[in-house]
């Protein structure tokens, strides 16, 4: 069916399509990068390859496949663009203009309502706002995270902290569990330092909830634990620029802190 004759609530749902595909690619590639180290033996290893390379392939050939078919679409709301530059624009509802029911009231003031609430909550968070202070040390050896996780642990009695592996040998894997809210994998990479030494980072994350099941190149199945991945991998992206500009940057607990605390719409 040409895309003119579709309605906005079909583009929307294409878009809403491709946007959860582009998340479950973003999962798909680190995955499938870390397959390649993971601390099983050969023949799980393999099998672990195999399948996060099998959903890599998948992922990759939907997106492409869905970004295709989103071409008209674009085409279209650049051209509304063109008829309309202005856009639309969400104004905040005053507590003054708020109707005292929301039956009845303007879609778009119940929009604004919602989005000038959780912009507030936002602010009273200040996530994303100020850079991450750590207060430990960078994990430069297995017993090192350890004893982290063992601390941080300490400090939040709602979190659990797993690492796969013995205390002796380079962790690559981490399993964090906030109780009654969520669990996340966490890979884990150990890079050099000058003078032969050795720190820990995150390398890649995916969050899902507790009772999900699911190997750790698949994404959650619910766009909530889909959001916290999102902005889990923002964090270790904006992790990767700092030290590639020469900071020393505590991703494990930065993400940590995150997951701690997640920004939750309840």
């Amino acid at each position: 069916m040409p895309s003119l004759a579709q309605s906005p609530e079909q583009h929307l749902a294409q878009l809403s399509s491709a946007l959860s595909t582009l998340s479950r690619t973003r999962q798909a590639v680190p995955s499938l990068v870390a397959s390649v180290s993971a601390p099983l033996a050969p023949l799980d290893r393999a099998n672990f390859y195999r399948s996060a390379s099998g959903e890599c392939h998948a992922a990759i050939k939907q997106l492409a496949e869905e970004l295709n078919q989103l071409e008209d679409v674009l085409k279209e709301a650049e051209e509304s663009e063109r008829k309309d530059p202005k856009g639309i624009i969400v104004r905040p509802v005053s507590k003054r203009d708020r109707p005292t029911a929301t039956k009845g009231a303007d879609p778009w003031e119940r929009v604004g309502e919602i989005l000038g609430g959780a912009a507030a909550s936002a602010d009273v968070k200040g996530k994303g706002k100020q850079p991450y202070r750590p207060r430990f040390d960078i994990p430069s050896s297995p017993q090192a995270l350890a004893d982290l996780a063992q601390r941080w642990q300490a400090d939040h009695p709602r979190v659990r902290i797993e690492l796969a592996g013995a205390a002796s040998a380079e962790q690559r894997r981490m399993t964090v569990r906030l109780r009654g809210v969520l669990r996340a994998v966490v890979e884990l990479r150990w890079e050099a330092q000058d003078a032969g030494s050795r720190s820990c980072a995150a390398d890649w994350v995916c969050v899902y909830s507790l009772k999900e099941d699911r190997p750790p190149y698949l994404p959650s199945r619910f766009s909530l634990f889909q959001s916290l991945t999102n902005d889990a991998m923002d964090i270790l992206d904006r992790c990767r620029q700092r030290r590639a500009e020469g900071e020393r940057v505590a991703s494990v607990e930065e993400l940590l802190a995150f997951l701690s605390d997640p920004p939750l719409p309840f």
